[in-house]
């Protein structure tokens, strides 16, 4: 989630993984640091780059990106971004939890997200 999600497609396209589960996610530090400009961003953030958008499309497996509309630390148009340049399969989850809600879990009904837990 997060931060965590660039760590998480970093290693998912460098050492591989079964599955890739990426919550609000961002594509790059670059990107989002319009949005964190109204906080201290610690330095170390900028010699990592964190090109998420460029790195999910060397993952080869099943990507589900999770993202809330209602996100105000990193835009919904990141979570769009991140699921564009994945690869197939990949299923996108649009939810309304905020940024530190309940995510995808406290969204009920998932529908089809199922299938990619169960394959």
């Amino acid at each position: 989630k997060s931060l965590g999600a660039g760590v998480a497609i970093d290693l998912a396209g460098w050492r591989g993984a079964a599955k890739l589960v990426v919550e609000s996610g961002f594509s790059s530090i670059r990107e989002v640091a319009p949005v964190w400009a109204r906080v201290l961003v610690p330095r170390a953030f900028w010699r990592y780059r964190f090109e998420n958008f460029r790195k999910i499309g060397r993952v080869r497996v099943p990507v589900i990106v999770i993202h809330s509309r209602d996100d105000r630390v990193i835009p919904f148009w990141h979570g769009e971004k991140l699921f564009a340049a994945a690869g197939e399969p990949k299923f996108f989850l649009e939810t309304f939890a905020g940024h530190n809600g309940d995510g995808f879990l406290g969204e009920g009904e998932v529908g089809d997200l199922g299938l990619f837990f169960n394959e």
